[in-house]
């Protein structure tokens, strides 16, 4: 508030303002540990893999983190899309003249039929401008290859495939 004095001696109280933002507000996690699979050729919600938060102010931040156990097509040479969604906005998409649009995708180049297992994990900061409750959800598709896409094992029963588990977590960060 004040210093009197100079040089190296001084005597007084100092004040400094509140830091503000960036201070996580709540955090909702939920964690799938079944399986889940499809062969849509759009992008369908994939069950457990929703959450939803009420933010406390509406310039608040939400950081959404996913972490996939398993993301995978069971044929070799063959792509699987995966898409963060709002409500029923897609986020964090890329934007490009041909291909799919989505939050991310998966293809791991291998003769067919081979089954492999590859974790996927995605971070993204959004801004929902609002104080009412926000629904955050997964949703995943083959678009137009072949095969099944599979989540948390491989899409077929096979005795060697590691059974994993998904999470997506929420964190308000506070303006």
């Amino acid at each position: 508030a004040s210093v009197s004095g100079s040089g190296t001696s001084g005597i007084g109280q100092l004040s400094f303002a509140d830091a503000g933002g960036g201070k996580i507000g709540q955090v909702v996690s939920v964690i799938k540990t079944d399986k889940f699979t499809t062969t849509s050729s759009s992008f369908t919600d994939i069950t457990g893999m929703t959450v939803n938060i009420t933010p406390s102010a509406s310039s608040s931040k939400i950081l959404i983190m996913l972490s996939l156990g398993a993301f995978q097509n069971d044929i070799g040479d063959s792509t699987v899309y995966g898409n963060l969604v709002r409500g029923s906005t897609a986020l964090a998409q890329g934007n490009n003249i041909t291909g799919t649009e989505c939050t991310f995708a998966h293809r791991q180049n291998t003769s067919a039929n081979n089954n492999f297992q590859t974790p996927i994990s995605f971070t993204f900061l959004d801004s929902p401008s609002t104080t009412n409750q926000t629904t955050y959800k997964l949703q995943g598709t083959i678009g137009t290859d072949n095969g099944g896409l599979a989540v948390n094992s491989s899409y077929g029963a096979v005795s060697t495939s590691g059974n994993t588990s998904s999470t997506i977590t929420v964190m308000e960060i506070l303006a």
